[in-house]
């Protein structure tokens, strides 16, 4: 019993680190940074997006 809680409770804990350490960082219009005029939707269309990523700018 101890034995199987063990195993869930470092699966759970693996699962949640896994998600924090395989975050990404967008630096959003990459070298152009940010402006008015750049097409962010163009910028973001071949992008994957998940929870816990985040976005930047330069």
């Amino acid at each position: 019993m101890a034995s199987s809680r063990s195993t869930i409770i470092f699966v759970a804990t693996f699962f949640v680190l896994a998600t924090s350490i395989s975050a990404t960082e967008y630096i959003v219009g990459d070298a152009s940074g940010w402006s008015l005029d750049f097409d962010y939707q163009t910028w973001a269309k071949d992008k994957v997006f998940f929870v816990g990523d985040s976005l930047g700018r330069t």
